[in-house]
């Protein structure tokens, strides 16, 4: 466990930024003028989820807010988490 408490220590800045970028996306989900925005803060996403070596990722455009999708077959337990990030509301987050 050391070694990855290092790891995360070692790369901690650059966590923090990468936050920040995305924080940085407009993505309000409750303005129409971001509906790009909403796009790229599902690009991000889904390059973070292809980055962690999910198998299949995707996003699925709707008449609303763009979905991201992302799979990994070889886990335990299926992790599904959904939030509006243009909320104060936390994530809600269910093993299924």
């Amino acid at each position: 466990m050391k070694n990855v408490s290092d790891y995360i220590n070692a790369n901690n800045n650059s966590y923090i930024e990468e936050l920040k970028n995305f924080l940085r996306i407009k993505s309000i989900s409750t303005d129409e003028n971001h509906k790009k925005d909403m796009l790229k803060g599902a690009e991000f996403v889904s390059k973070k989820l292809k980055d962690a070596g999910m198998n299949k990722v995707r996003i699925i455009k709707t008449n609303g807010h763009p979905l991201v999708y992302a799979e990994w077959l070889n886990a335990l337990y299926i992790l599904c988490g959904w939030t509006n990030k243009g909320t104060m509301e936390p994530p809600i987050w269910k093993i299924i």
